[in-house]
């Protein structure tokens, strides 16, 4: 293979992030790396949404993906994300070092055997593999490639059901704390729960925040990892927190946050990606205008009747299927979904194919969540 094919092959097996849309693109992760234990400074933290964006956006188009799959993350992503004012060269440099200091770091996280069920303590690092670019190439020279190890895929990909999501651009936001980004995503957790009161305990966040012997003293801790990230979430995002101290005698044990977000950060359904969109601009000129928080439900006799519609539609099974995935756990996990007014959002396009009709006025209810 000559040199330029080779230089063409290697382009197309990488993985950008697409920035083109990036004032409306979505974060979306597991809970279980929201709670992972992990200490990063913002940079590296930075670093590691970018990374978990680029799994975001092949996870809506239901693009495959496994630990062979290279992703590259350029010096122009950084900026356009992050919003950097330096000059691409800066950036460059501080990608490559941020990218180096993360190769030594690793983070825990709690995970399910899938055989057993059994919960057990996971121990990763965020990328299997980082190589940074060479500045002789002409091709260019402002990028980093990386892959995800293997144990972390399924981690990855399985965020369906208990994730946590935000708009990128607040998250830009706060650029003066890693304990404040945390902390901001740590509360979007709860945000469609209807618990505006979230409780977390000092142990806890010592243990999620890998803080070991930092921030021993009360005094210390509250102020770099309660006060001042409350202050800058306050100030920089639309998400407003008020947070009072849980004592035990003289001790405090624990903080009590209360939360308002903007109804722009509940639109739970945009979590769900693009195909949503698409629902909606379909669905629109029907619609009441408080669509968006009635939902679609069906009965038992519509889920099996429907069920069977979708597992025939070799294009439904080619978008929801995963490789190597036995048909009775697909079949299984898709007749778990269409009780879910979320899932059943995302499976419109298929289910109006079929005869659905979604104006039916005993298939909405209100979102409970």
């Amino acid at each position: 293979m000559s040199s330029i094919n080779q230089s063409l092959a290697e382009v197309t097996l990488k993985h950008y992030v697409d920035t083109s849309d990036i004032e409306n693109e979505i974060l979306r992760q597991s809970n279980k790396l929201v709670t992972a234990m992990f200490n990063l400074d913002l940079l590296e933290f930075q670093l590691v949404c970018t990374a978990l964006l680029a799994v975001t956006q092949k996870n809506e188009k239901n693009e495959p993906y496994d630990a062979t799959t290279v992703f590259t993350i350029t010096a122009d992503d950084m900026n356009k994300i992050w919003g950097s004012n330096l000059d691409t060269g800066a950036v460059y440099k501080q990608l490559k070092k941020t990218a180096i200091s993360i190769t030594g770091k690793t983070f825990s996280y709690w995970n399910e055997d899938e055989k057993t069920g059994e919960l057990k303590l996971s121990h990763s690092s965020w990328f299997a593999y980082v190589t940074e670019s060479n500045p002789e190439n002409k091709l260019g020279c402002n990028y980093i490639d990386f892959g995800f190890p293997k144990p972390l895929i399924p981690t990855l990909k399985n965020c369906d059901e208990k994730f946590t999501w935000n708009f990128v651009n607040e998250i830009r936001n706060i650029k003066k704390s890693f304990y404040a980004v945390r902390l901001y995503i740590l509360m979007s957790r709860y945000k469609n729960l209807k618990r505006n009161q979230i409780r977390i305990t000092v142990d806890d966040f010592r243990a999620m925040y890998d803080l070991k012997n930092k921030y021993t003293l009360m005094a210390d801790f509250r102020k770099r990892v309660i006060d001042e990230p409350v202050e800058l979430i306050n100030t920089e995002t639309r998400l407003k927190i008020t947070v009072t101290p849980e004592k035990k005698g003289r001790n405090i044990v624990a903080f009590l946050f209360d939360c308002t977000f903007d109804e722009k950060d509940l639109n739970y359904l945009k979590a769900l990606g693009k195909e949503v969109k698409a629902i909606e601009q379909k669905t629109g000129d029907e619609r009441d205008p408080d669509t968006l928080d009635l939902l679609t439900t069906l009965t038992d006799k519509q889920v099996k009747f429907y069920l069977a519609k979708l597992l025939e539609d070799a294009e439904f099974t080619g978008y929801k299927g995963r490789s190597g995935e036995p048909a009775k756990d697909f079949k299984e996990r898709i007749y778990k979904d269409l009780y879910d007014p979320i899932k059943i959002a995302e499976y419109m396009p298929y289910l109006l194919k079929h005869g659905f009709d979604p104006n039916y006025k005993s298939n909405t209810k209100k979102l409970d969540r």
